[in-house]
């Protein structure tokens, strides 16, 4: 199970998420360290707290997922990025924020 790994990723303290969830620090330390088990509706709050699916908190999904609607495996994207030459970089990220750019711009139209 992540809940550390999510916890320490969106910069929360065990005590924070404890008063989110409305349940004492302790409780959700033995969480955290395998000492007891989640009830579902905690991992589901978890799950909404941290803005991913109760799956990858339970770590069930890999790391490669699908790059929006590009159909391109996330890993795949970052070999490409990694084999440019600083210019290219540079070249392909003014490209991208030019995209987004047009796609905001069109979205509140």
């Amino acid at each position: 199970m992540l809940l550390k790994e999510m916890r320490q990723k969106n910069h929360y303290t065990q005590d924070a998420i404890a008063k989110m969830l409305s349940i004492a620090k302790n409780t959700y330390y033995q969480y955290e360290n395998g000492l007891r088990k989640v009830p579902t509706p905690i991992l589901e709050r978890l799950a909404d707290i941290y803005g991913c699916s109760v799956d990858e908190l339970l770590g069930r999904v890999q790391e490669q997922q699908l790059f929006d609607d590009a159909r391109v495996p996330k890993s795949e994207l970052i070999e490409i990025f990694e084999q440019l030459n600083e210019a290219q970089k540079a070249q392909l990220l003014n490209y991208a924020r030019g995209m987004l750019d047009a796609k905001r711009l069109s979205d509140k139209q």
